[in-house]
């Protein structure tokens, strides 16, 4: 038997028809309270009490969600209903549950915003400390450091970088210092989530078994005062990863994990070709004692992955062209079929998965965000009003979402959100929290321009260059000028060349104005000196403010600077000027393996490829990074396979493999990013030029006094809203940047319409099944009633 605990009398006269939320948690496993951490849905209501039992429990406000999103569209249950009278309820407590509301409301709120999953939302209010203490900005620091630290034990381990070497038992102890933070957020995890839900909770796990693994040898570590060899270290990044201040890199490793599958069969195609090559290869070309590079079928699948990056072409074909030119059929076939065909087939798969889950991924956000603000929605209603949210508690909600914020800052979102000027929010205001909430306020003069109160003739002469910066006459001058630059740094770079015949050096370029005259620096100093010219003619223009707020400007203005810091280092005989040449910025062989390795630490011959080894965490990465520049990097295998196995070649091309696959995905995140722009650009207009939100937002004196008083005037007088305001009144301005969120809402509006469309039909299409099903379970079915003034008990 299951039961539900609800505290009110008024509960007995609630219709089956009008509660079918209420009874579908009736049927769930467990005895548990009606609403989240501490419900209150009445103005000054009593709080709920609340009771687990062993079993399966609903989630924090999946149980609230359940009960009073019950229901929209003529299916509405009454707050009321669920709430004990105002008189048994107890002012202090009162406050706490109001303050347990806001808090578990800017919860969701952030869940919203970090994409974080319901399902790991707090389950009680014991479990809310565990959560606070982890989602922690000094937490979030020292878990970072943790993770830091952890990575950087990679330099004092053996092999420890030259001078760097640490003793076991230091690194040892300085790793389980680490872990020991990494275990504390665990167990707060497990303390806010629940055995069940942390073992669902995909990273939580990976990280926990990293951590047993870890603690276990760095235990075993100190114990035997050596290391040993410990694939576990690999493991590390996962720290790093699971960040909260690395959550672009979280995104972006959850996109290239989905974005596998089709790579894996284009993968998978491209080695069944190259397999059916080598096949091939061997058989036509092993009777050639001169080739090399066929004389084994292992030695050919080399051969041909290698000639796949093209680090061995032609090498690899010139003997079989020597004995036949009819040879050079099988490779030129071989190169067309898998490096033009096959590999930019799986770019355009990877692009067209990437740009799928990009836009798929902000359609989850989209929806995420719209729940997380019904979940918050649902917790700052009350009696009077349980479809709208007064500003006490908007208030009340902004002392956790936005603890920064001071009063007439919130003041100023909520009159920015109330668009339909009724002092209330509707849920349909609600959704705009996350836009409103970024906005930075800044009070402003009734002009815009900085010069308003200049009188003439100063009024007309800052007027006048205002309008020439803007115009766009006035940028396509300074194009020109740009495109003069280019040209000019070019031509003056090749008559240096010619001069120095092959032999330019830092005396030719110091001293190339004495042989060609000063004509040469006076245009460079022409040049900057335009451009000092722009910018001070846009800064008077724009303002410093609007002037600095374009990133472009803000190149410019860099370059400019460090023009005439050019200028005066050429006085000194430091060639500098030559820096300018960033501005156009603006505008858009193979033998065998033993020569490279001839050579030891004293010769001073070429041949250092004794230097790309593994000796060092350093050193691993700069040989890996020209492992992945690919050039001769068959060069360092083929060293590694003659000293150490012929097995080792296994690990230099699966990072190859690898590192195609990541370089594939890093392009479609590109190409993404650069189409977007260009279908924004065609659909809605320039992006620089949008990339700023501004509100403007008029507050009156009486409402000045309200957020810098404590006033006792009712909330009802300040939001009496006007059109016309005829008092004085002082014009606040929000500003944020717009963000690729922001920027697709304005770029799908249409499609964001039907997916919004959707999820209320899915949500609508919902209740009308649980309906139907608690009407069935009636029919079959009866309830009992065990009377008591406080206390009801349904059982099923």
């Amino acid at each position: 038997m299951a039961e539900c605990s609800v505290r009110s009398d008024e509960v007995l006269s609630a219709k089956l028809s009008n509660s079918p939320k209420l009874l579908k948690n009736v049927f769930n496993n467990g005895e548990f309270q009606i609403e989240g951490l501490q419900r209150q849905q009445s103005d000054l209501g009593m709080p709920q009490s609340r009771t687990f039992s062993s079993g399966s429990i609903p989630s924090l406000l999946e149980i609230p969600n359940l009960l009073s999103n019950c229901l929209n569209d003529g299916m509405s249950l009454d707050y009321t209903e669920l709430q004990a009278p105002i008189e048994e309820s107890d002012p202090g407590d009162l406050v706490k549950a109001w303050d347990m509301n806001y808090h578990e409301a800017s919860i969701y709120l952030e869940e919203g915003e970090n994409n974080d999953k319901f399902d790991y939302h707090p389950r009680n209010k014991d479990a809310l400390p565990a959560y606070l203490l982890v989602h922690n900005f000094w937490f979030y620091i020292l878990d970072l450091l943790a993770a830091v630290m952890l990575m950087g034990l990679a330099l004092v381990e053996k092999p420890a970088v030259p001078g760097f070497h640490l003793d076991p038992g230091i690194h040892a102890s300085l790793e389980l210092l680490g872990l020991f933070v990494v275990g504390i957020e665990l167990i707060m995890k497990l303390r806010w989530m629940g055995i069940s839900p942390f073992f669902q909770h995909k990273r939580s796990v990976i990280k926990l078994v990293a951590l047993v693994l870890m603690v276990i040898e760095s235990v075993v570590v100190i114990a035997r005062q050596t290391n040993h060899f410990r694939i576990s270290r690999a493991l590390r990044p996962v720290y790093l990863i699971d960040n909260y201040h690395c959550g672009g890199i979280r995104r972006v490793t959850r996109q290239i994990l989905q974005s596998l599958p089709p790579i894996l069969e284009m993968l998978g195609l491209l080695l069944f070709f190259m397999l059916i090559f080598s096949v091939l290869g061997f058989y036509l070309f092993t009777s050639n004692p001169k080739d090399p590079y066929f004389s084994t079928l292992q030695g050919s699948f080399v051969s041909l992955f290698v000639l796949l990056t093209t680090a061995n072409y032609p090498d690899v074909m010139m003997p079989a062209y020597a004995a036949s030119r009819w040879s050079a059929i099988f490779f030129i076939v071989f190169l067309i079929i898998h490096l033009y065909f096959i590999m930019n087939m799986m770019l355009a798969v990877v692009y067209e998965t990437f740009t799928r889950i990009e836009k798929d991924k902000f359609r989850k956000l989209l929806l995420h965000r719209r729940k997380a603000c019904q979940h918050a929605f649902r917790l700052l209603v009350n009696r009077a009003h349980p479809t709208q949210i007064s500003f006490r508690h908007f208030q009340g909600l902004m002392r956790h979402f936005k603890p920064k914020a001071c009063k007439r800052d919130v003041y100023l979102m909520f009159k920015t959100l109330d668009t339909s000027k009724t002092k209330y929010l509707t849920l349909d205001e609600f959704y705009h929290i996350y836009e409103v909430g970024a906005l930075s306020w800044k009070a402003q003069k009734t002009d815009d321009v900085w010069f308003s109160e200049f009188h003439s003739p100063f009024l007309d002469i800052f007027s006048s260059i205002q309008k020439l910066v803007i115009s766009k006459w006035f940028n396509f001058f300074i194009v020109l000028i740009i495109l003069a630059n280019g040209i000019w740094q070019v031509v003056e770079a090749s008559e240096i060349s010619g001069v120095g015949e092959g032999k330019l050096d830092t005396y030719v370029v110091t001293h190339h104005i004495k042989s060609y005259g000063i004509a040469g620096t006076w245009v460079s100093v022409g040049f900057i000196v335009a451009y000092t010219v722009e910018a001070l003619l846009k800064i008077v223009g724009l303002g410093l403010f609007g002037y600095f707020q374009s990133g472009w400007n803000i190149y410019d203005f860099i370059v400019t600077v460090l023009g005439l810091a050019g200028i005066i280092a050429e006085h000194f005989n430091v060639p500098f000027s030559f820096v300018i040449i960033l501005r156009p910025l603006r505008l858009l062989r193979n033998t065998t393996v033993e020569q490279f390795y001839y050579f030891d630490n004293n010769s001073l011959a070429e041949g250092y490829y004794y230097l790309n080894n593994f000796e060092n965490i350093i050193n691993s990465c700069v040989t890996l990074f020209e492992l992945m520049v690919v050039n001769n990097w068959f060069i360092i295998m083929d060293g590694y396979a003659a000293v150490a196995t012929e097995w080792s070649r296994i690990f230099f091309m699966l990072f190859y493999v690898v590192t195609l696959v990541v370089i594939n995905i890093i392009i479609a995140f590109i190409l993404e990013a650069f189409l977007f722009r260009i279908q924004y650009k065609r659909k809605m207009g320039d992006m620089d030029k949008d990339s700023l939100v501004r509100v403007n937002v008029a507050l009156t004196r009486q409402e000045l006094d309200f957020c810098y008083t404590n006033s006792i005037i009712s909330i009802s007088q300040l939001l009496h809203y006007t059109h016309n305001l005829t008092e004085q009144h002082i014009l606040y301005r929000g500003t944020r940047t717009r963000t690729k969120f922001s920027f697709s809402l304005k770029m799908y509006a249409e499609e964001v319409k039907c997916w919004l469309q959707q999820a209320e039909e899915k949500e609508r299409q919902q209740r009308e099944e649980l309906l139907a099903k608690v009407q069935e379970q009636s029919s079959s079915q009866q309830f009992t009633f065990e009377p008591d003034r406080t206390r009801r008990t349904f059982s099923v």
